[in-house]
């Protein structure tokens, strides 16, 4: 009996989740699906534990996490925009993660893998894809006298245009 309590902080240390720091930048409304995701999987296996932090938009993210690397201390996740990994994985700040990669479920979209990829090595997943889109209104277009713009992708036509058409009203 003598020996039991001292076995106990010894069997907590082999029990203790490994904690994963997650830094990300998503928002309202998107980041109750990435909290809702997070409880899952925290719930969902007992060996990692991760620890969402919110740390602004990407901008104020990514100065966040460049000092972060600096001070020695960086998130072992972070949630970026993409045009930020090739230089985190230039600068070695970023680890390949093709090894790891084995197991993917067979039903993500090829596009958005690629798009993690620097040099054909894999330093990023797709957490989510945004798609800008341009929408115009033809009657504000008409208004200023102005032919609306006819479908493909014509941009240089479609900027000179614009300028003239109200701010309001697109």
């Amino acid at each position: 009996m003598r020996g039991l309590p001292a076995l106990l902080p010894v069997l907590s240390l082999a029990l203790a989740q490994t904690v994963i720091p997650f830094w990300h930048t998503a928002g309202p409304p998107g980041d109750r699906v990435l909290e809702e995701a997070i409880r899952s999987f925290n719930a969902g296996q007992n060996a990692y534990r991760l620890e969402a932090r919110y740390v602004g938009d990407y901008r104020e993210a990514g100065v966040k996490l460049l000092a972060a690397l600096r001070s020695g201390r960086p998130p072992a996740l972070f949630h970026a925009e993409l045009s930020f990994l090739p230089r985190l994985a230039k600068e070695g700040l970023a680890l390949p993660l093709d090894a790891y990669l084995q197991d993917l479920p067979q039903d993500l979209y090829p596009a958005p893998l690629k798009a993690g990829q620097v040099q054909g090595r894999t330093y990023g997943l797709p957490l989510g894809v945004s798609v800008p889109a341009l929408y115009y209104n033809k009657d504000a277009f008409r208004a200023k006298g102005l032919k609306p713009p006819g479908p493909g992708p014509r941009w240089s036509g479609r900027r000179r245009r614009s300028p003239a058409a109200p701010p309001r009203g697109w």
